[in-house]
């Protein structure tokens, strides 16, 4: 429940953290990079020690865990799943917040790469964890790197808007290419990015309009299931003839 609620506070303060378990920066290149799904097979070799992993985070109204689909299919084990704690002295968490963020849906999810300290809490006393817990956890001491987890039929767009005038408050719109009717828009000003979530694979029109709802820009992008395509508006996708001017 605690690693639950710092979780919490660290989605809402969007914040960037520092630092290592002892307060000390910690080396990646000394930290040895380790199989998930080893951690699970040899947890006497690997209690107590710093690892690089990397496994799928998944999170929800009740706890946050850490994950890999490959040590289920690759063999029996007894249990694949680690509790995950986050602390005041995580690093770059704001790799992973950005990313959460985006999600709309619960349970949120990405795949992670991190530095933890991995504990095996069966070890030594003997002592058995609370009933729903791992007797794994996962102490994350920097975030290396974190990507979205696209459902298999989605995509997404994401840009930017760039031109050599000032055209003031913008309207982004995508529509398929044989309809009229916009399917998502939303509003930005000149130079900002924009970003489409969850979006069917196809053929779409991009139209950018100003505040008169006169298209300024239009071009043709192509989104693929489970990818995210990049575009960059600026001369080459200006209408001819202006009819805004």
């Amino acid at each position: 429940m605690w690693e639950t609620i710092a979780f919490l506070i660290l989605i809402l303060s969007g914040g960037r953290l520092a630092g290592a378990q002892d307060g000390t920066e910690v080396k990646e290149q000394s930290v040895e990079t380790v199989d998930f799904c080893d951690l699970f097979r040899y947890p006497s070799r690997y209690d107590g020690r710093m690892v690089k992993v990397t496994a799928t985070y998944v999170s929800d109204f009740e706890s946050a865990r850490f994950f890999d689909e490959s040590c289920k299919k690759s063999e029996s084990l007894p249990e694949v799943v680690a509790n995950v704690k986050f602390t005041d002295k995580t690093g770059d968490y704001d790799k992973l917040s950005k990313i959460l963020r985006k999600e709309k849906l619960v349970p949120r999810t990405a795949r992670v790469s991190i530095m933890a300290v991995f504990d095996d809490e069966w070890s030594g006393d003997g002592a058995v964890p609370l009933a729903g817990r791992s007797r794994y956890t996962l102490k994350v001491m920097q975030v290396l790197a974190a990507e979205r987890i696209f459902p298999l039929t989605k995509g997404e767009l994401v840009g930017i808007v760039n031109s050599d005038r000032s055209l003031g408050p913008l309207r982004i719109s995508i529509r398929e290419t044989t309809s009229s009717t916009a399917i998502e828009t939303m509003e930005l000003n000149e130079g900002k990015k924009f970003e489409f979530d969850a979006v069917a694979p196809g053929e779409y029109v991009l139209d950018v309009t100003n505040a008169n709802y006169c298209v300024e820009y239009r071009t043709t992008v192509a989104i693929k299931p489970g990818k995210t395509t990049r575009v960059s508006i600026g001369r080459a996708q200006k209408l001819r003839p202006n009819l805004c001017q």
